[in-house]
């Protein structure tokens, strides 16, 4: 599958997802979003970026929408594939009504990897820093 097919969700109107979201970003995807204009969306936690949630939902979601499908970021790509860290493996998430109407494969799970891969070191830069200005 193509991570950019999110058709599932469309066909079936579904943004569950996109409720009480946690959601990490990496800062490719700041750039990309940035790009477009908006501001705000995001908030740090525990030196993860992550989407900010507007009355329960995610910044980015109207009327049940995305307003940046096509530049949303890439973990929302590749929802409801998630890392089971345990077993250090791609699975599809429960949470998601709709997971068999997903089809993914071996490049999507090494893309997940490697975006959660990402996310750590970009992670690791930001607490360095930070702890760098205490100093």
């Amino acid at each position: 599958m193509s991570i950019l097919n999110t058709s599932p969700c469309i066909q079936v109107g579904c943004f569950r997802c996109c409720l009480d979201t946690e959601m990490t970003l990496t800062e490719e995807d700041l750039k990309r979003i940035d790009a477009l204009g908006f501001t705000g969306y995001y908030h740090e936690v525990d030196g993860y970026l992550q989407l900010v949630n507007i009355d329960g939902q995610c910044f980015f979601l109207r009327e049940g929408r995305c307003l940046i499908n096509r530049d949303k970021p890439i973990g929302c790509r590749l929802y409801p594939l998630i890392l089971d860290v345990r077993a250090d493996e791609a699975i599809v998430h429960d949470y998601c009504e709709h997971a068999k109407l997903f089809e993914f494969d071996e490049e999507d799970a090494k893309t997940l990897k490697q975006t959660i891969d990402t996310e750590e070191k970009q992670r690791k830069k930001r607490l360095e820093r930070q702890s760098c200005k205490k100093a």
